[in-house]
């Protein structure tokens, strides 16, 4: 590896917005096609202004594969621990792939070190992540496995040109994602736009190796947008389950019909997410308002965004019953779950919903649009329509304390029926299918021996 320091930020920084993210990949390009894949690190100090990019060779931390063993690369826009729903998919699969079998190791790469700048952009964002990860991947993995169809089509390019196989991982389809209404003509136009240059990106992805579904409702939108007719594996993501102590505590408090917090009786909600409209907040801000004015003491918890990012000129007033956490650790997030009564989720859209099973594995009712009720099954609310009232008829119900205290086994029934040990299994079965059938491997940058004595075997 090698470390370059720039000492001082360059003119076209200040200039050109995302000029800094060019020079990172254009030194990622340089060390790719000189034969060191790399990754670039840039950050800016608050005092100075200084500018350093730490550049350190991928195979310092690449896995090293032992007899039999092949390495997956495991790509996502944001990188494995961070709070979207994909990462930790992304995250969850690759700490268990490597314990499953012993025949697979991971290695994670990510486009961006979090949601900020260019990775914001919609559009353009993902034309920056695929390029991105077009470049980590080029000489990392047996097989690619791309967490988001509409930044694969950049990695699928360089799956082929280096003969290995790329396993695409459908989260959704673009060209259905709700976005917030607007009276403006050109909004109107950038949305209709955005919906349609993101659908010809995601439409690449279709002629992957594999391609893989997060849900029966993902399925059944790529056939139907897409036309497509081929082979799509429906993997539901797994939900980690809290241990036997963990579960029965939780259990045990909302059967006895006092909530999580054996001495409040006021039902504390939580809403999960990074996007406002899509996630429904507005409708679960009106309907935690609605119910309070009817005198029920309901209190909401906002977790994955802040007061402003949530559409919210300002912090939420104490009066209001609401707080906003930010964005936080996932572990943070079992805890707020953990001592919460009920999960409000009136999302407009969904592909799969983490949070969903997540509350349901602790044992918490949801309350939530058509778009999760295949996950909530009975043990919840399901509301038809985007109406505040019927979710504050909902608040309503599952306050009185025997109600949620029925839901709460259901709820742990549903979540055991989705297990991290069923996902990862199926997912081995298609990447082990995929190598299988993988042409012989070209190299395309740079002598590495141990790379090429593992290709000839």
């Amino acid at each position: 590896g090698a470390a370059l320091v720039w000492p001082t930020a360059t003119p076209l920084d200040s200039v050109v917005p995302g000029f800094a993210l060019f020079e990172l990949g254009l030194i990622d390009l340089i060390l790719v096609l000189g034969g060191t894949a790399a990754v670039a690190i840039a950050c800016r100090g608050p005092a100075s202004g200084a500018r350093t990019a730490l550049v350190t060779g991928r195979r310092s931390f690449r896995p090293r594969p032992g007899p039999g063993q092949h390495v997956v690369a495991m790509a996502s826009r944001y990188p494995v621990g961070s709070v979207g729903g994909v990462e930790r998919v992304a995250t969850a699969l690759a700490a268990r792939l490597d314990g499953h079998d012993g025949a697979w190791l991971a290695a994670p790469v990510s486009a961006f070190a979090g949601p900020r700048g260019l990775a914001r952009l919609p559009f353009i964002g993902d034309l920056v992540a695929a390029l991105v990860l077009a470049l980590r991947t080029v000489r990392l993995g047996d097989v690619l496995v791309v967490h988001g169809a509409e930044y694969a089509w950049a990695p699928l390019a360089v799956g082929r040109l280096t003969r290995r196989p790329t396993v695409v991982v459908w989260h959704g389809v673009r060209a259905l994602e709700a976005l917030p209404p607007s009276k403006i003509v050109v909004v109107r136009l950038a949305h209709s736009l955005f919906g349609w240059a993101s659908g010809r990106l995601q439409g690449v992805a279709l002629s992957a190796g594999s391609t893989v579904a997060v849900s029966p409702t993902v399925a059944l939108e790529i056939r139907r947008e897409f036309s497509f007719a081929g082979r799509i594996d429906v993997i539901p993501n797994g939900v980690s389950l809290p241990d036997e102590q963990v579960r029965a505590a939780s259990l045990g408090a909302r059967v006895k019909g006092h909530g999580a917090q054996p001495k409040s009786r006021q039902l504390r909600a939580v809403w999960i997410g990074t996007s406002a409209y899509r996630k429904g907040l507005d409708i679960a801000l009106a309907a935690v308002a609605r119910a309070r004015s009817c005198g029920l003491d309901v209190s909401l918890t906002v977790i994955g965004l802040e007061g402003r990012g949530a559409g919210q000129g300002a912090p939420a007033p104490a009066s209001s019953g609401v707080a906003y956490a930010g964005r936080v650790a996932p572990e943070e997030v079992g805890r707020v779950l953990a001592q919460s009564d009920v999960l409000l989720s009136p999302t407009r859209y969904e592909p799969f919903g983490m949070a969903v099973f997540e509350a349901l594995a602790l044992g918490l009712p949801v309350i939530g649009s058509p778009a999760i009720a295949w996950q909530v099954g009975p043990a919840g609310e399901i509301v038809a329509d985007e109406d505040p009232e019927q979710y504050r008829a909902a608040l309503a119900r599952l306050a009185k304390p025997e109600a949620r205290a029925r839901l709460a086994r259901l709820a742990l029934e549903r979540a055991r029926q989705f297990s991290w040990e069923a996902a990862v299994a199926s997912y081995c079965r298609v990447l082990d299918e995929a190598v299988a059938t993988r042409p012989s491997r070209t190299v395309l940058a740079g002598p590495d021996p141990a790379m090429v004595s593992r290709d000839a075997g």
